[in-house]
C-alpha cells in the first residue's frame, strides 16, 4: 500500500476512534453464501438494521461480496427512500486485500457519499480479531469456517451473537449454541432486529 494512502487511513482511523460511536454492530457471513441464504435476506437485514439503530450507532461489515455487499445494498435502499446520505455504515478491511469490491463504491455514489473504510490487520485473521475487539455484537447470516471463527472470537470476548438460523451455513450452528445470553438464534428477521435494538 502506498505510504501516503497508509498515513491517510491511519489519520482517519485515529479520528474515528477519538469520536467512537455508541454501538458498532458487525454483520458477518459468507462471501459466497451457501444453501438457505438469499440476497434479498441480506438486503432486508441491512435495511431493517439501518432503520432501527440509534443516531450514533454504526453497522460494520468485513467488506467482501456476498452477505456484506447485500447488507450494504439494504442500507443504501433505506437511505435512498428517505433521501438521506448515510454515515452509519463502515467497512473494516485487512491491508492484504488492497481494496473492497467496486460495488461498495457504486452503491455509496447512489446516495452521494464516500465509503467509510477502516484498515485493520494485515490479513483476514487479524481483521476478524479486530472486528471482535471493537464491535459490540455480531449478527450472523449464513457463513462458512471464517464466519464460525469470528463467532468464537466474539464469544471469547463475551459479546452477544445474534444468528438468523434459517439462513444456513454457520448461522445454522448458532441454533445448537443458543443460550439466550451470549448466543441467540432467531427464525425471524424482525425478532432478531428487535433483540439487537434492545442491546445496551
Amino acid at each position: 500500500m502506498a505510504e501516503g494512502l497508509k498515513k491517510l487511513l491511519e489519520k482517519l482511523t485515529k479520528n474515528y476512534m477519538e469520536n467512537k460511536r455508541n454501538r458498532l454492530i458487525a454483520v458477518i457471513g459468507a462471501s459466497r453464501p451457501t444453501k438457505g441464504y438469499s440476497s434479498s435476506m441480506g438486503r432486508l437485514v441491512g435495511y431493517k438494521l439501518r432503520e432501527s439503530i440509534k443516531k450514533d450507532d454504526m453497522i460494520v461489515t468485513g467488506g467482501v461480496r456476498g452477505v456484506g455487499l447485500d447488507v450494504y445494498r439494504g442500507v443504501i435502499n433505506y437511505c435512498k427512500e428517505r433521501k438521506i446520505s448515510d454515515d452509519q455504515f463502515m467497512l473494516i478491511y485487512p491491508e492484504i486485500l488492497i481494496w473492497p469490491p467496486l460495488e461498495y463504491f457504486d452503491y455509496a455514489r447512489e446516495i452521494n457519499k464516500g465509503l467509510e473504510i477502516r484498515i485493520e490487520g494485515e490479513d483476514m485473521l487479524e481483521r476478524r480479531e479486530k472486528l471482535a475487539e471493537i464491535c459490540d455484537c455480531a449478527v450472523v447470516l449464513n457463513g462458512g469456517w471464517g464466519t464460525l471463527d469470528e463467532v468464537w472470537l466474539f464469544l471469547l470476548k463475551k459479546k452477544p451473537v445474534f444468528g438468523l438460523g434459517y439462513s444456513g451455513g454457520a448461522a445454522s450452528y448458532i441454533k445448537k449454541l443458543h443460550d439466550g445470553k451470549h448466543v441467540n438464534n432467531f427464525e425471524n428477521i424482525d425478532a432478531l432486529i428487535q433483540e439487537v435494538k434492545k442491546m445496551n
